[in-house]
């Protein structure tokens, strides 16, 4: 618990500062002593300040197995290949309502249990 209330607490200033990652709590993030280091490091507030401008990860990516390589190759063969974005956005679809079938069977399968 210890560990788990470091790792959580503001206490993670230190941390963020001689990593680079985002504080993991409002309260470390609003402390004096890391606005302080962002006006001295203005770099390290690039991810804080993009933040509101992320969302949620596609469900695709976690629940459907191998979502993540599905879609990344994707996006491999638009950007590295470029190949055709339509074509290519189908194809992963495609193999992602494939790959989703095991998953739906076995949601199924618990709600019939």
């Amino acid at each position: 618990m210890k560990w788990l209330a470091y790792a959580t607490g503001t206490d993670t200033v230190f941390w963020s500062q001689n990593t680079g990652y985002m504080p993991v709590r409002q309260t470390a993030l609003q402390s004096q002593e890391m606005q302080t280091f962002y006006q001295s490091h203005p770099n390290f507030k690039t991810t804080v300040d993009q933040l509101p401008k992320t969302r949620a990860q596609d469900s695709a990516r976690e629940l459907v197995p191998n979502g993540d390589q599905i879609i990344g190759k994707g996006l491999e063969r638009i950007s590295a290949n470029g190949e055709p974005a339509e074509t290519v956005f189908k194809d992963v679809a495609d193999q992602l309502d494939t790959e989703k079938q095991p998953v739906l069977r076995a949601l199924k399968d618990l709600g019939e249990a």
